[in-house]
């Protein structure tokens, strides 16, 4: 990561798409959020790669086990971890982590989620267990055929 990228995504710190007008087209016969809950249950670990301030999280993924959120901006976990606070959820938390450098265990999550994040194959392969699923939402559809 670009140390100007780095510094542009923490002075954001606290932003949502939900704060710009934009929009949403999909390009699959699936939605996202209806396959991370179609891919747990309440025994799942889910890893959330790219959480910025965790809204997604914190709004659509199942009750479960554990869910960690990660994303490289410490100001995006500080909001996280405040939105954490306000919702009153015990089943989550959120990390500072460099996707391409994944602090995570090996063979530990069942399910490993990406959404408008950079990732590396063999990092989120090494912390998947055998038979889990890894689910990526793209910017746009020439992001998402990447």
């Amino acid at each position: 990561m670009k140390i100007n990228e780095y510094e542009f995504y923490n002075k954001l710190a606290n932003w949502s798409f939900d704060d710009i007008n934009y929009i949403s087209e999909n390009f699959t016969d699936w939605i996202y959020e209806d396959e991370i809950v179609k891919h747990s249950n309440e025994n799942s670990k889910i890893l959330d790669l790219g959480t910025a301030a965790g809204e997604k999280v914190l709004k659509y993924f199942p009750d479960c086990l554990e869910i960690l959120g990660t994303d490289f901006s410490k100001e995006m976990i500080k909001a996280a971890n405040k939105n954490l606070k306000e919702s009153g959820r015990k089943n989550i938390k959120f990390k500072v982590m460099n996707n391409l450098e994944m602090e995570t265990p090996d063979n530990y999550f069942n399910l490993v989620t990406a959404r408008h994040t950079v990732t590396d194959p063999k990092q989120i392969y090494k912390t998947l267990k055998p038979g889990g699923y890894l689910i990526i939402r793209g910017v746009d559809k020439l992001d998402c055929w990447n």
